[in-house]
């Protein structure tokens, strides 16, 4: 995102994203401010420092993770998105899949065409209760988006497991919008 956005703060600090899901992180910046932890001047502490395990997945991760990962990843969100968020509004549905690049998320909105661009948009407008049930019926058909609204793809996904996704929430958010 930083690249994407031409941000470059002077430290990163990543999670377990750069594990692949195993609990790690790790932290990268400017050299200056890793001289202090060099010379002492501040410390770093973490639960998993040097796990090998945890290490061993980070630089599998950091290796699969070209170019071509990003714009793969980027493109099964856009067409989930994309195919979503059409359906939804030609059904009259409130229902959204929001965010940028491959960080996706997504809501049952207090009405129909309601954007979420913000943490805020999020809290005001958006019914967790709903977002939790379809989070539910979601992990019954397979599928483990985050019950607070998040979706994480991954390479291993094929095009059938994208219209496998988008064909159980049409049915999902069918049965919970109709109930």
């Amino acid at each position: 995102m930083q690249g994407c956005y031409e941000i470059y703060p002077d430290l990163t600090v990543m999670g377990k994203m750069i594990g692949g899901g195993l609990p790690t992180g790790a932290v990268g910046g400017r050299a200056e401010f890793f001289r202090m932890v060099e010379n002492n001047q501040v410390q770093i502490s973490g639960t998993h420092h040097g796990h090998p395990l945890a290490a061993a997945a980070g630089i599998a991760c950091l290796e699969v993770m070209d170019d071509g990962a990003y714009v793969r990843l980027n493109s099964m969100a856009e067409r989930m998105k994309s195919e979503l968020n059409t359906w939804a509004q030609g059904q009259g549905y409130p229902f959204v899949v929001y965010g940028a690049h491959s960080a996706l998320g997504y809501a049952f909105v207090d009405r129909i065409g309601r954007e979420i661009r913000t943490h805020r948009d999020y809290w005001r407008h958006v019914d967790g209760r709903r977002v939790l049930t379809f989070a539910l019926e979601m992990a019954v058909r397979g599928f483990f988006p985050v019950h607070r609204g998040e979706l994480s793809l991954s390479l291993p996904m094929t095009d059938e497991d994208i219209n496998d996704f988008i064909t159980a929430t049409k049915d999902i958010v069918s049965g919970i919008l109709s109930a």
